[in-house]
């Protein structure tokens, strides 16, 4: 995993040809299934870490509220409450882009 590892840093080795080789076959190859769990050990790392920390805990929940206080913004401002961009004749679309992402950084 190390050398694959330089490899890939040093460029080497492109990603999409490593993902190709490493996804032939019906079985996968020993590197593959050691780059699984790998993952899994960090994922699980990272899910511990987050419930004992409660600073990270309270720092993804406010990414989170202020995310869904952007969407609800743009379902209450746009087309029936739907969320929807609706392009009138004169006016392009994006200037409704700059004005939701405006009121949705004035609003926090």
């Amino acid at each position: 995993m190390l050398q694959l590892a330089g490899s890939l840093q040093l460029g080497r080795l492109p990603a999409t040809d490593l993902m190709r080789t490493l996804q032939i076959g019906d079985r996968p190859m020993r590197l593959a299934q050691a780059i699984t769990e790998f993952g899994r050990i960090d994922k699980t790392l990272h899910s511990l870490n987050m419930l004992d920390d409660e600073t990270k805990r309270r720092g993804t929940l406010s990414q989170v509220n202020c995310g869904e206080g952007r969407h609800s913004l743009g379902r209450a401002v746009f087309h029936g409450k739907r969320g929807e961009l609706r392009r009138i004749a004169s006016r392009p679309t994006t200037n409704y882009g700059q004005c939701l992402r405006r009121s949705a950084a004035a609003r926090n």
